[in-house]
């Protein structure tokens, strides 16, 4: 017999991924609908043996897939809904297939509590701890993480709140950055900065740079160090002894690239050179499929007139280990050593890593002609997973967005891709992702996109619309083909709105809040975007310039709300375009507190409130505004056709709100942002 609900949608908190919040909530949407059948699932009190009914619920996910799925093989007669409560350790990939796909206008439903206390979770507590004797200062403490052995992460959370890494002092006050100073093209090489050390491999033309060969430096040659950086001591912090570092090989070496990021492992060696005031060469690891090798003349090598005075930084030593609310990771012995803030309580500390798989929950069919259809993923906190990849061998950015060039575990051939998404989808059509909390995850949190080389994934009529992401290392949302496919994208009619993004590409600098690439007719309105090291919304892709591009057109960017946006990096802004883009309209967005940052090049066009870079042509700007934006007028709205091979150019300039134009700068931020009835995701939201 069918009966009637009532779908009720509350608010989400951000915070309850560790202590639930309880209490009343804020209804914002209700719907009625008829149903069908119903699912229950509970980790810790089902049986995978019982009905799945509310009282005697599936203890598993993939089994109340399969329930579903025997129900929807047929005419549909109301929503399937699959119920999912309290905290759900996710140790391997979810998988909802076509076959999940509702019909006769009905949907297949799966959702966690309303009251958001449903955890998709892969955190692993990290308790026991004790005080650690190899510790170089006191107060630090030390606990072993229940892992494999193969275990590494890039993330420490206490208390749900992520806590930085160990970093090395610099000799200036800038955050444990060093700079990078260029040798010029074709000059002696220097040792009075940090230089590239490589032997004769890599040395001659690289992406059309000469590089003039370093000398030889007899006691990297006595370590077998063949390439690496050369850092001078006068970077570090007076007496400090890098080559006496007990775990180098624990090292990490992120270089900052003006719109990208490499994340180098070091090798077990680092030598002292050059006497009393010379400097130190540090061995990287170039083994396991790191491609920094590759991209040698992005990093420190003058490629472009632009990149010279670039940044880095070395985390992850012991010895680094010396603030209060710092940590470092023992790859070896699998420890976490922690030196508390003050009033932290080592007993009920609270601690954990992320430790699920790289994707949490795949929604998707096999190809084009078998995708999913009319299937809602809401009400779920996706919390704790962790990519595998940078963890174990550094990332190499590649171009634009977090995108990555990596060697292929499996074939060992070299490929670019983008992070896995906690929540893949592909192959599919009129799918819901609604209401849902991702925090504290490695990679993207959503991701609707394929591998170069891969046949492009069909992706129309989706929405993604009222989550909440925070804290993640990597992106909010990235849709379209990026690599091989682009041509070929069936990436159309797709809606992104009302997302609330804060503190993303917390750890890989170099990805965007909300990435669309090669696409047609999608909409991102009236998300709101905070605290960002790079771009807020990037949309296009291939940097073509050809009138008769057909397949990223008829875009809408309009209603967003960004703050402080593009902070850390360079060559980005509050929403960055390429490629021909004929149709699409970006208007009425408002932008606050963008600044130069501190890393960013003081020659290039670092930090622009809308970039249209090269080949972009047919989109129109109009009645965007901004407050509180210390930059240049030329620098907020930059068009950088003029570099195009045949530039077209704009149709409309852009034309900021608050001038002798309609509506007014007050206007635009009134209406940009979450709607109103969207705001209850975020406890108390506010526009600054």
């Amino acid at each position: 017999m069918k009966k009637r609900y009532f779908i009720l949608i509350f608010t989400i908190s951000p915070d309850i991924v560790f202590v639930p919040r309880g209490g009343s909530r804020n209804k914002f949407a209700k719907e009625e609908r008829e149903i069908m059948a119903e699912f229950y699932v509970n980790h810790e009190k089902g049986d995978d043996l019982g009905p799945g009914t509310e009282k005697k619920p599936f203890k598993t996910i993939g089994k109340a897939v399969g329930a579903a799925e025997a129900l929807a093989a047929g005419d549909m007669s109301g929503d399937i809904c699959v119920n999912v409560s309290g905290n759900y350790p996710v140790t391997e990939t979810i998988e909802i297939k076509e076959t999940s796909s509702g019909n006769n206008g009905y949907k297949v439903i799966y959702q966690g509590a309303a009251d958001m206390t449903t955890a998709l979770s892969g955190m692993i507590p990290v308790d026991g701890w004790v005080p650690a004797a190899d510790a170089s200062v006191s107060g630090v403490y030390k606990a072993k993480v229940d892992a494999p052995p193969d275990y590494g992460t890039l993330q420490f959370y206490v208390g749900g709140e992520r806590r930085n890494r160990a970093r090395i002092d610099a000799a200036a006050d800038e955050g444990g950055f060093l700079r990078a100073s260029l040798t010029p093209n074709g000059e002696t090489p220097s040792f009075s900065n940090t230089a590239y050390y490589n032997d004769a491999e890599l040395n001659g033309t690289v992406a059309g740079c000469v590089q003039t060969p370093f000398p030889a430096d007899p006691a990297a040659e006595a370590a077998g160090i063949k390439r690496g950086i050369i850092i001078p001591k006068s970077a570090l912090a007076e007496g400090f002894d890098l080559a006496g570092i007990e775990r180098k090989s624990d090292l990490e070496f992120i270089f900052m690239f003006q719109w990208s990021q490499f994340r180098v492992p070091a090798s077990d060696k680092i030598v002292e050179a050059g006497g009393d005031g010379g400097y130190f060469i540090a061995g990287l690891d170039d083994a396991g499929g790191n491609q920094f090798f590759k991209n040698a003349a992005y990093v420190m090598l003058p490629a472009f007139p632009f990149c010279a005075d670039q940044w880095y930084t070395i985390e992850n030593a012991l010895e680094f280990l010396t603030k209060e609310g710092e940590w470092y990771y023992n790859k070896d012995t699998q420890h976490i050593y922690y030196k508390p803030k003050a009033g932290e309580d080592m007993a009920a500390l609270g601690a954990s890593v992320p430790g699920g798989p790289d994707v949490f929950m795949r929604v998707g069919g096999k190809d084009a002609a078998n995708r999913i259809k009319d299937v809602v993923i809401r009400n779920f906190n996706f919390v704790g997973e962790n990519w595998r990849y940078p963890a174990k061998h550094g990332m190499t950015g590649s171009v634009q967005s977090m995108t990555y060039r990596a060697i292929d575990e499996n074939s060992g051939m070299e490929t670019h891709a983008c992070p896995p998404g906690v929540l893949e989808l592909t192959n599919a059509e009129q799918v819901s992702v609604e209401f849902n909390c991702f925090q504290n995850n490695s990679g993207s949190c959503i991701s609707a996109t394929t591998p170069e080389g891969d046949s492009p994934i069909y992706f129309q009529n989706n929405a993604i619309c009222g989550n909440v992401f925070k804290n993640v290392a990597s992106g909010a949302i990235m849709i379209g083909e990026y690599f091989g496919a682009g041509e070929k994208s069936l990436c159309s009619g797709n809606e992104i709105s009302n997302n609330y993004v804060e503190n993303a590409a917390a750890d890989f600098w170099c990805a965007s809040g909300i990435c669309a690439g090669w696409g047609t007719s999608n909409k991102i309105a009236n998300n709101d975007l905070r605290d960002l090291p790079y771009t807020g919304i990037s949309c296009g892709w291939g940097w073509d310039n050809d009138n008769e591009i057909k397949i990223i057109r008829n875009n809408q960017i309009t209603g967003n709300f960004f703050y402080n946006a593009c902070n850390t990096m360079s060559d980005g802004g509050a929403i960055y375009f390429n490629s021909v883009q004929r149709g699409t309209v970006i208007s009425r967005n408002y932008m606050n507190s963008m600044k130069r940052g501190p890393y960013a090049l003081n020659n290039w066009k670092c930090c622009v409130a809308i970039y249209f870079d090269g080949g972009v042509g047919g989109a129109v700007a109009e009645f965007n505004a901004y407050e509180n934006i210390d930059l240049d007028l030329a620098e907020l709205f930059f068009d950088n056709t003029k570099y195009s091979k045949n530039p077209i150019g704009s149709d409309t300039a852009n034309m900021w709100a608050g001038a002798e134009t309609s509506p007014s700068i007050a206007e635009v931020k009134a209406e940009a942002g979450l709607s109103e009835k969207y705001r209850g995701i975020v406890p108390g939201y506010a526009k600054p």
